[in-house]
């Protein structure tokens, strides 16, 4: 029998496919990192190797390509089917630098379960997927990879595969992002990465959001509803100081009222410390605080007692990371020191052990920076 090679689901003869020396990996990779982004491989075929679909062994050259490229240590494939990409070492990271992919994974590991069970109980993949912008994601152009986001996207091509590129495109303002899709692996989440941009330019936390699919398998659409101009005083980190603060923010996007993150309605989470990744990785830790930052304290200092809601609660924690009501439900319900208020379905209590007194934060009150949009999108300048 004749030895067969395969990539995805194609199978050719060993024998017939056709060679490629360290000179042409060299040019390949040199051809990558000149452009600056993950290319296709029909890109790659007509522009170094001159091949046209319309030649009889177009296809054929086109998987020994493919072939090629994934046995050698210096490429990592980033396509999807249909869309074959061809990622290099030394290419610029997708997305933020401020957030380790570690992090980002232990922090989204409790989306796991979600996506185990879209798989057993058949979930429809969807056309288009809504959603409203969390703090977090704002802040970090990312977006967690929950059931109904992962039923929109392609799923891997390869077996091994850890990762995609798609290209979200903005009809709105005729620009493109590239995106970058980590899987989840075993008892780690996925995520995307790469909208930092889009969202600070036109968006704000609470603003609604969609991402819908193109005819092309890689392409995306990223759109929202356009509103008339409104400055609010919104809840900004200010990374010079490494503070929460309220500044004067201009939009021009609808939001949701109860989402918008407003001084005049959730005024305590200025109370909210800028947690170390590493720290915001604890799903209870960061529960704690933020109860003990947004709650109404009903103790004293010596024996300290606060009570919250479910959705406010929601509020605080989607500012420090990602979260979902499920998962701030079991964490209340799992927790010693919370105790569900049986009179009022969504309130909580919080009777955290005694600590020692500990220095009180400086009172920056006067210290927000008043900031204003000049332009359209969000874009902020000091006042002064």
């Amino acid at each position: 029998m004749r030895r067969m090679a395969s990539f995805g689901q194609n199978y050719y003869p060993e024998n017939s496919v056709a060679s490629m020396g360290k000179n042409d990996m060299r040019r390949i990779r040199d051809y990558i990192l000149e452009v600056g982004e993950p290319l296709l491989d029909t890109a790659i075929i007509a522009d170094l190797y001159y091949h046209n679909p319309r030649q009889g062994d177009y296809e054929g050259f086109r998987f020994s390509l493919n072939y090629r490229l994934s046995r050698e240590k210096d490429f990592e494939f980033v396509g999807v089917e249909g869309a074959r990409l061809w990622s290099t070492k030394g290419l610029a990271a997708i997305g933020t630098k401020r957030v380790k992919a570690s992090d980002m994974a232990q922090m989204t590991s409790y989306l796991v379960d979600e996506l185990e069970r879209q798989r057993t109980d058949g979930t429809a993949e969807g056309g288009a997927y809504q959603h409203l912008l969390t703090f977090f994601e704002w802040e970090y152009g990312v977006l967690p990879l929950d059931a109904s986001l992962a039923a929109l996207l392609p799923r891997p091509m390869l077996p091994d595969q850890r990762s995609v590129v798609l290209r979200f495109e903005s009809p709105q303002h005729y620009t493109n992002h590239l995106v970058e899709v980590r899987y989840p692996t075993n008892n780690r989440g996925g995520w995307l990465q790469g909208l930092e941009d889009f969202f600070h330019e036109h968006l704000v936390p609470g603003a609604l959001m969609t991402i819908s699919r193109t005819a092309e398998p890689n392409v995306f659409a990223i759109s929202y509803e356009e509103d008339a101009e409104r400055t609010e005083r919104l809840l900004t980190l200010d990374e010079k100081k490494n503070k929460f603060a309220f500044v004067n923010v201009t939009f021009y996007c609808t939001v949701n009222s109860d989402r918008l993150l407003t001084q005049q309605k959730y005024g305590r989470l200025r109370n909210l410390k800028s947690l170390p990744m590493n720290e915001r990785r604890k799903a209870e830790s960061v529960l704690e605080h933020v109860f003990e930052a947004i709650g109404e304290q009903l103790g004293t200092r010596s024996e300290p007692r606060y009570m919250s809601t479910l959705d406010e609660l929601l509020i605080g924690y989607t500012v420090l990371r990602p979260g979902s009501q499920t998962l701030l439900s079991q964490l209340l319900r799992d927790g010693d020191d919370y105790e569900a208020d049986e009179a009022t379905p969504g309130v909580y209590y919080f009777t955290p052990e005694p600590k020692a007194d500990a220095d009180s934060d400086d009172d920056d009150e006067g210290e927000d920076e008043e900031l204003s949009a000049r332009g359209r999108y969000s874009r902020y300048e000091d006042d002064e």
